[in-house]
């Protein structure tokens, strides 16, 4: 859940590649766990989908989305902690 939070600063700051990937960091470390997300934080996440899309090409967003998907749990936070 943190680095979810972590998207939506991203997309804030202006660096939606980054918000993109971690949004597929996130989405992969979920579906590892089995972790389903809950509806309260589902829109936020759609937003933060919606906005890093709006403001990346097509191939940028996918590209940046697959490298997400592929960190291990702690290549994920420490990406997330090195551009914070």
């Amino acid at each position: 859940m943190c680095l979810e939070k972590l998207v939506g600063i991203a997309v804030a700051r202006g660096q939606p590649e980054g918000a993109a990937r971690l949004l597929g960091a996130t989405e992969a470390l979920r579906q590892a766990i089995t972790a389903p997300m809950g509806a309260a934080d589902r829109a936020d996440y759609e937003q933060s989908v919606a906005l890093a899309q709006a403001r990346l090409d097509e191939h940028t967003f996918a590209a940046a989305w697959a490298e997400g998907r592929a960190m291990t749990m702690e290549q994920a936070i420490a990406y997330a902690l090195a551009d914070s």
